[in-house]
């Protein structure tokens, strides 16, 4: 089996950076295992550490898709196979980094049963909800997805319960019997944290802080011009 190395953990723990200094030193290339940093132009709001690289580094799985496209971790997993396929026939290390439990599993293993099923106790929850109420939701869940999502998907009370549906699916409905979920490499896994909470949130409160300004408030200037 081939050989692949996991860095994951919690927002700011500093895993891009380490995953960056294990591929210089093992001879690796990173993969982002982000469900948002794949939209391009989402640099800033979604963390991107685009700062951290230089002409001769790189990091897979940023910038695949534009913003008002759907992707979804079927997608995800065959663009992971295939990258880690390419580092490997280069005699390289993939090096998977990132935060979305439901990607790194989904380019790790062979997930017979990926396609999102339909979820019968949300949509009873939500079923007669209506379009703004689901929207609200839609925001609470996932900010960053929901103020890109276009005006006639607003006002879609069947498109917004997919949408919560598929959300649902990847953050914590996404248990799938074990024949389902076959290792395909030999991997290591390397899991950072703080201490305590109170560490975590300080360091999260911090990064977040740092990036609301100008530069956050161009980019979303950007999003809308360009009807995103």
């Amino acid at each position: 089996m081939d050989k692949v190395l996991v860095v994951t953990g919690p927002t700011a723990t500093g895993k891009t950076k380490l995953a960056l200094k294990l591929a210089q030193k093992f001879n690796g290339e990173v993969i982002s295992a982000d469900s948002r940093q794949v939209y391009k132009y989402l640099d800033i709001v979604t963390g991107k550490d685009k700062h951290l690289l230089d002409k001769d580094t790189k990091i897979w799985g940023y910038d695949l898709v534009e913003p008002n496209e759907e992707f979804s971790a079927k997608l995800y997993a065959d663009f992971a196979t295939q990258t880690i396929e390419d580092i490997v026939s280069r005699g390289k290390l993939p090096i998977i980094e990132g935060g979305t439990g439901f990607y790194i599993d989904a380019a790790l293993k062979k997930m017979e049963h990926i396609a999102v099923p339909k979820n019968t106790k949300l949509r009873e929850k939500y079923q007669n909800l209506s379009a703004d109420k689901l929207f609200g939701i839609f925001l609470k869940v996932s900010p960053t997805k929901a103020i890109l999502l276009n005006e006639s998907d607003r006002k879609n009370p069947r498109r917004l319960l997919r949408i919560l549906e598929k959300l649902d699916f990847e953050m914590r409905g996404y248990a799938l019997d074990k024949s389902d979920m076959k290792e395909k490499y030999d991997t290591l896994w390397i899991g950072l944290n703080y201490k305590t909470r109170e560490q975590l949130y300080s360091q999260i409160d911090k990064r977040v802080d740092s990036r609301l300004g100008e530069a956050l408030e161009k980019e979303i200037i950007f999003l809308k011009q360009n009807n995103f």
